[in-house]
């Protein structure tokens, strides 16, 4: 029997060969290209095979009869196909759809530098902005090395693509921000109140922003704030401007922490080395605090707490520009709060909330005082002087609440939609020898509801459809805006993208604190138009980016005396803004060297306050250029870091009232002396790479406007218009000096104090 068992072995093998089906066929993409390395398989079975490099496949099975075919590929939607196995072949050729994923996917980017996700466009983290030399570890100043915002040094904000300081908005966490720059000093820039260390992520939309945000006419700076700490730290600093200390806890489990942080900022002793233009009889001198806690309310959710309260004062006087004789010295007193609550969750597989409130409180004490040359003050009852020795008490608060709900559709789409409340309540009190206690008020009750959907077709195609529903008690009007965003993929790691939306904003609290009539004012308006190619790699960032937008409703002022005094104002100006932007950003090429060059070409006019016919505003240039380089050593612990800025001269007008001709004219016009910048900072980093030691010290050295580079932002004019003068910076440049140290846990990177 034992020589039968061998050809018992070859009969049944022969059989159960008999009985098999080859399964084969082609599997390939929406565009026709064979897929490599997919699995085809019979559902519920071991049958099955990989596609080889030309998206081939074939395999044995004796399975009869109806059956389910899977195919799956990484980036494809996994597809199911029934078929009919019967005889000894079957061919089944295969078209898998991609499945969206955020490697792979392309982004909605026109008119956005996202640093939010590093599988996403990084652009500008914490440690970009305080080590960009020409920054100071101002998150704004950073933003103005990036194409679209301008060089204005006489005023705070960012001014972009056209559009004033009030038309750019700050987020965080969601909500409006209402005071986010120190109150405002004549013809100097003030810097943003907050550290770039409290914020994770950073979105600076110069346009075409989303949905989830409005009044903001121009642009959004949109921040997100850190969540829990890696381990508990404690923090000083000093410097030549002021010492800082902090603590931050993590509790035991890691699912909640708290911290606190103080920063006192003195400028006498920097004074008295580095003469200032102004003569400063009140120092400037600073008291911030802040207060945080983070829990981890679930393992998706985080409730965030964020508090934040600075005093100020200060002192300055200047040359009176209508005489020789006689001096004005301003007095600021500002006293402003801020906290935001945030809670992020996620609701079963596909649901994620999102709610937030927050509360600010700013007052602000003016006082400007006509002196002789003795710094006494003087009285006089003739124009222009007899309105120059005044006192204002302003008082803003801002309440708000908003919430928003995501739905995750298939792949990454998702839709999202809610809503917001915002009460502003403000308060004027002006006083001087004319006017005594004389009070504003103005309050808004601001509603508005949002939804927006991101829809991912494939990997290489994405839009983004939005729109908003806004209502102001204050206007007593409504109005509806769509936003759209498309994208496509069109090579290895390109794209490009289109936006159009439409975007509204209240006119500025001013214009209603001053007692004008408003009842017939309404939304100011821009509509926007952006074309975007973008590529990104790990070490490579190149940004073309062109837009267009038109403005209507801009607010008018007119004026009716032979002084020019404005008497009413109205909505009724207009203007556009069209230009194209570059940047570019390496950090390969050079060996340890990280660079970015960014461009921006603008031309814009706008009809709007005083302004007689559509002229081009003084705080737009038509060419602005930055070049940032940044470079480690690490033999000498040490980071080298410049940076470069040009702008074109902004042209610059005396716009006074005839009264014979019965409205504005230019009496006088020009344009600035080009803008120059060449900053330069060093960073030293003496304990890095010692493991053995828990302290770590930073050393800053900064100087601002090396080469000393005459810098002209504009000029004052005399009442008559006879005499001139050219708005300066304080001084020619700036230094800064810092030593910072870290206990607990190393923050090499970023224990560079963010009040440099």
């Amino acid at each position: 029997m034992l020589p039968l068992l061998p050809l018992l072995i070859l009969l049944l093998s022969f059989l159960a060969g008999s009985a098999q089906t080859v399964v084969s066929g082609k599997v390939k993409d929406g565009k026709g290209r064979p897929v490599q390395g997919a699995s085809i398989s019979l559902k519920d079975t071991y049958d099955g095979a990989t596609t080889d490099t030309l998206g081939d496949y074939h395999f044995k099975t004796t399975e009869k009869g109806e059956q389910v075919l899977l195919a799956t590929s990484i980036g494809f939607k996994l597809q199911e196909q029934k078929i009919t196995i019967s005889g000894a072949t079957l061919h089944i050729d295969i078209v898998l759809k991609q499945e969206p994923n955020e490697l792979t996917a392309v982004t909605i980017t026109a008119g956005s530098f996202e640093a939010s996700d590093t599988k996403r466009t990084t652009v500008l983290n914490p440690i970009d902005i305080v080590t960009t030399a020409s920054a100071n570890a101002d998150i704004t100043s950073a933003i103005k090395t990036l194409p679209g915002a301008q060089q204005v040094g006489e005023s705070e904000g960012l001014f972009v693509r056209g559009g004033t300081a009030q038309e750019t908005k700050v987020f965080i966490d969601g909500t409006l921000v209402n005071n986010f720059f120190f109150s405002s000093v004549p013809d100097i820039a003030q810097r943003g109140r907050f550290s770039p260390f409290i914020f994770k992520g950073t979105v600076f939309s110069a346009g075409g922003y989303s949905a989830l945000y409005g009044q903001a006419l121009s642009s959004a700076l949109i921040l997100e704030s850190v969540d829990l700490p890696d381990q508990s730290s404690a923090s000083f600093g000093i410097s030549t401007v002021g010492l800082n200390g902090g603590f931050q806890k993590l509790a035991k489990k890691k699912n909640a922490s708290w911290g606190v942080n103080y920063n006192y900022t003195n400028l006498a002793a920097y004074f008295a080395v580095v003469k200032q233009r102004p003569d400063n009889f009140k120092i400037p001198e600073f008291h911030n605090g802040e207060a945080n806690f983070r829990i981890k309310t679930s393992k998706t959710g985080m409730l965030k707490f964020y508090g934040y309260f600075n005093y100020n004062r200060l002192g300055l006087r200047r040359p009176d520009i209508d005489s020789i004789e006689l001096k004005n010295a301003f007095k600021l007193t500002n006293f402003n709060v801020y906290g935001n609550l945030s809670w992020k969750e996620k609701l079963g597989k596909k649901w994620h909330l999102y709610m937030g409130a927050s509360y600010s409180n700013n007052t602000d004490k003016i006082g400007n005082e006509l002196q002789d040359q003795h710094n006494v003050p003087v009285s006089m009852n003739m124009e222009p002087y007899d309105t120059k020795t005044f006192y204002v008490r302003s008082n803003g608060e801002l309440a708000q609440i908003k919430t928003v709900l995501e739905r995750r559709l298939y792949g990454l789409s998702a839709v999202r939609f809610g809503g917001e409340y915002m009460y502003f309540t403000d308060r004027n009190t002006y006083t001087n020898q004319y006017v005594r206690n004389g009070t504003t008020t103005a309050e808004d009750h601001f509603k508005a509801a949002f939804a927006e959907a991101d829809i991912y077709l494939t990997n290489d195609l994405a839009a983004k459809f939005g729109g908003r529903f806004e209502h102001s008690s204050q206007l007593d009007k409504a109005n509806v805006v769509p936003r759209i965003s498309l994208a496509y993929k069109v090579g290895n790691k390109a794209q490009a993208s289109l936006a159009y939306g439409i975007f509204y904003q209240k006119p500025e609290k001013d214009y209603y604190l001053r007692g004008y009539a408003y009842n017939n004012l309404l939304y100011t308006k821009a509509t926007h138009y952006i074309a975007n190619y973008q590529r990104v790699s790990r070490d490579y960032t190149l940004r073309i980016e062109g837009y267009y937008k038109k403005y209507a409703n801009l607010v008018k002022t007119y004026g009716t005396s032979n002084a020019g005094i404005i008497d009413s104002v109205a909505t009724s100006g207009y203007g556009e803004a069209k230009g194209i932007e570059l940047f570019w950003r390496d950090r390969k090429t050079l060996k340890n060297v990280d660079y970015w060059i960014s461009y921006s070409y603008l031309d814009t006019k706008r009809d709007y306050l005083n302004y007689p016919y559509a002229i081009q505003p003084n705080f737009a240039a038509n060419h602005t250029a930055s070049l940032v380089v940044k470079k480690f050593v690490t033999k000498i612990k040490t980071q080298f870091n410049g940076s470069y800025t040009f702008a074109t001269g902004r042209p610059y007008y005396n716009i006074k009232y005839s009264n014979t001709a019965g409205k504005y004219q230019i009496a006088d016009q020009g344009k600035t002396i080009t803008y120059n910048n060449l900053s330069f900072s060093v960073n030293y980093l003496p304990t890095i790479g010692n493991a053995k030691t828990k302290n770590f010290i930073v050393w800053v050295l900064s100087v601002n406007n090396v080469l000393g580079s005459d810098q002209v932002f504009g000029y004052n004019y005399s009442y008559n218009g006879m005499r001139k003068d050219p708005v300066l910076p304080t001084a020619r440049r700036f230094y800064f000096l810092g030593c910072f140290l870290s206990f607990g846990v190393d923050r090499s990177d970023d224990v560079i104090n963010s009040n440099l």
